[in-house]
């Protein structure tokens, strides 16, 4: 590790989420995963998937790598939001269509809004048929990007055009190259 030695209570304190996280995440693992596949229309090319978990650095789909916070409503949809990421990577070669009419549709968007908008619609749609339309939990994630930035963009879209469009769309711009 470049010559750092490890931060022992850093260490300590990293060691207690995986049994909390494991506990709470063991009541959704099937559920959500295979609900992802049947919103998006898109296919898991994985089995399962190794989840490191990262203190306080910045959350990513590859390698799943996710921030760690005190209670496991973030840490649930941090997981989600990343799973998101690579569910659509890995059928990034079926979507050509699909991508193209969104950057049609909104040319302006940045690449970064634009790769959001995917996984905030069907995040979207997920959260209302788990936990319900008038849910905290859609409420908490979409207030993660209250500010004007690529991903409060991003949210702007899906409301404007609507989950359910934007996921039709996905799923009938699909390409037969699969």
């Amino acid at each position: 590790m470049l010559g750092k030695k490890i931060d022992e209570r850093l260490d300590a304190e990293l060691r207690k989420y995986p049994e909390i996280y494991s506990a709470y995440w063991s009541k959704y693992a099937v559920t959500i995963p295979r609900k992802i596949a049947e919103i998006s229309g898109l296919e898991w090319k994985e089995t399962s998937v190794t989840c490191y978990l990262v203190g306080r650095h910045r959350s990513f789909s590859d390698p799943l790598s996710i921030t760690t916070y005190e209670k496991e409503g973030p840490f649930l949809d941090i997981l989600i939001h990343e799973l998101l990421h690579r569910l659509v990577y890995q059928n990034r070669m079926g979507l050509p269509r699909f991508w193209n009419w969104l950057k049609q549709k909104h040319p302006e968007a940045s690449h970064l809004t634009l790769n959001h908008v995917p996984v905030f619609a069907v995040q979207n749609a997920l959260y209302i048929d788990v936990f319900g339309e008038n849910g905290a939990e859609l409420q908490r994630i979409k207030s993660e990007g209250s500010t004007k930035d690529d991903y409060s963009l991003a949210w702007e879209i899906v409301d404007k055009e609507g989950h359910v469009e934007i996921i039709e769309m996905m799923k009938n711009r699909q390409s037969e190259q699969v």
